[in-house]
């Protein structure tokens, strides 16, 4: 590895700025159409996940992933939508968007942590 500079750093600076709020588009095969995820600000996300480490049933893991994904896509937020599927709560929409499909809410979920890395430790987590 080559010694950092001043210009790469502020050349990674500038990138990080770009990179803050990217958005991008996440195939949801149950969906056959893809979703617009918008990245959050890391303490943001960082939240969210706190709540993981609490999550000791599938309930709340799902629970946790559906307010993840529900903060990350802004398409979710639209009030008919959600009345649409007759939701009460505001991220009961991801699992009536995904048919209660646990697979496809956590695969949706674990693309979104792909954004900040975390895919990768709560994969090793796991195992």
């Amino acid at each position: 590895m080559r010694k950092a500079t001043l210009e790469d750093l502020l050349t990674r600076a500038e990138q990080a700025k770009k990179d803050r709020m990217r958005t991008v588009n996440v195939d949801v095969k149950k969906l056959g159409l893809s979703l617009t995820i918008v990245k959050q600000p890391l303490n943001a996300v960082s939240k969210i996940m706190d709540m993981a480490k609490q999550a000791d049933t599938i309930e709340g893991a799902v629970d946790v992933y559906k307010e993840l994904i529900y903060t990350c896509c802004p398409l979710l937020h639209d009030k008919k939508l959600q009345e649409a599927y007759d939701c009460h709560e505001p991220y009961d929409v991801v699992s009536a968007v995904l048919d209660d499909n646990i697979y496809e809410i956590q695969a949706l979920g674990m693309k979104i942590l792909g954004l900040y890395g975390l895919d990768e430790i709560v994969q090793s987590v796991k195992n």
